[in-house]
């Protein structure tokens, strides 16, 4: 019971930092799409760093805290990622 009142404030800075994502990165991106050399010259860079964004699993209990705050960092880099690519895909498919 312990541990799950220590992760409600956690979960909810998630959940406040997932609608900053989108308040502050989706205008951001969206006026970006009319400028497609500036995103095509950054989609070549986002491949190789999928693989740096993948989730280390939880191995001892005794790290779960200090690798909580690094995987909710990893998770936010990695959706900004996928949201740059989600974007550029449905503004190629608008035209």
């Amino acid at each position: 019971m312990a541990d799950c009142l220590l992760l409600l404030p956690l979960l909810l800075l998630l959940l406040l930092l997932l609608l900053l994502q989108l308040l502050l990165f989706l205008p951001l991106l969206l006026l970006l799409f009319p400028l497609h050399p500036l995103l095509l010259l950054s989609l070549p860079l986002l491949p190789p760093l999928l693989p740096l964004l993948r989730l280390p699993p939880l191995r001892q209990p005794l790290q779960r805290r200090p690798q909580f705050l690094y995987l909710l960092f990893m998770t936010a880099l990695k959706e900004l990622f996928l949201l740059n690519y989600l974007m550029f895909f449905l503004h190629l498919f608008q035209k």
